[in-house]
């Protein structure tokens, strides 16, 4: 009898402890009858290239951690809908990549026909939180605009009067009034699904199993301290190519909510507001400003406590900045 305790307390510590399993192929009926897309597309600047539509097989075959259904009442092409995202934890939605080459008659002309599409970078995402993952989706969704997209038969979309985005299920999981500005108001999930407070013990397990595998391993503690990123205020100088030459603007970052706020003042887009947060020391970055309807989007890291970032607006202008040291 004694033998088998053991045994059964071995069992229950392995279902606890272990990660939530990646979604699979299977899972697509049961995800299609909570009303995600068979396919759908990220809102970006598709000028000079075709939009690249991604299946939800194909978000499946990546066995992401985590896949959101947003919802966002709009007008296409003047006709009301409450159009739906996909979002994957596998895709860096913010860095769109080309897919396809150009095809060409001759050495000098391009075959209208090549099929040149732009589609999101895949990433690993063995790191990205429930937490981290909602507020990346819910910044693109914000921040980003949907500019010469077209439906998989080639047919122009023209999106207008966009409203609030809305995450309605992460998974399998269903949320209510997931938007950008009560996630900024209160990041406490169980406010939007009261059964997150049921996974707050594997949180704690999964944390001390972490200890302990650290612990076994040959890495310092030190070294391990230098990885968390402090609160922190900083100014940076920008370069905006074929806008502003040279702006100064703020980071400010608070370590427990991971996410941080930018802002700055410019002479053509008035003032440009955004968010960014980290996954260790890499992260990425958003903002939009009152003029002109300009966005922007790219990536942030910290080297030698130096914040930089590069990115892109919405006309694909270069967008780099450098912050001074963060622990002076």
């Amino acid at each position: 009898m004694s033998s088998k305790i053991p045994k059964i307390f071995f069992i229950l510590f392995l279902i606890i402890i272990l990660p939530v399993n990646s979604l699979e192929v299977s899972d697509k009926d049961r995800l299609k009858d909570l009303g995600y897309s068979w396919s759908s597309f990220y809102k970006d600047n598709y000028r000079g290239k075709k939009t690249k539509w991604i299946s939800l097989d194909e978000h499946l075959k990546l066995k992401p951690k985590f896949l959101a259904l947003v919802e966002q009442d709009l007008k296409v092409n003047n006709k009301q809908e409450n159009y739906k995202y996909i979002y994957n934890s596998k895709h860096n939605f913010f860095k769109m990549e080309i897919i396809g080459e150009k095809k060409r008659i001759t050495p000098i002309l391009v075959n209208p026909l090549s099929k040149r599409y732009l589609g999101p970078t895949t990433i690993d995402d063995k790191n990205i939180d429930l937490s981290q993952f909602i507020e990346k989706v819910l910044d693109h969704c914000k921040f980003s605009k949907g500019v010469s997209v077209t439906n998989q038969e080639g047919k122009k979309l023209n999106f207008r009067s966009e409203e609030e985005c809305k995450i309605k299920y992460i998974n399998f999981d269903e949320f209510k009034e997931l938007t950008y500005e009560n996630f900024e108001k209160d990041s406490n999930l169980s406010k939007y699904n009261p059964s997150i407070k049921q996974s707050e013990q594997k949180k704690i397990v999964q944390k001390i199993d972490k200890k302990k595998d650290q612990n076994n391993s040959k890495i310092k503690p030190k070294e391990i301290k230098t990885k968390k990123i402090k609160s922190f205020n900083s100014s940076i100088a920008i370069n905006w190519f074929r806008n502003d030459d040279l702006l100064v603007g703020d980071l400010n970052y608070d370590s427990k909510k991971n996410s941080g706020v930018i802002e700055f003042n410019t002479s053509k887009n008035g003032k440009c507001m955004g968010t960014f947060n980290f996954i260790e020391k890499k992260g990425t970055w958003s903002f939009s400003c009152n003029k002109n309807n300009t966005t922007a989007f790219g990536e942030i890291y910290i080297k030698n406590d130096i914040v930089e970032g590069s990115g892109f607006d919405k006309k694909r202008n270069k967008i780099k900045f450098v912050s001074k040291n963060i622990n002076e």
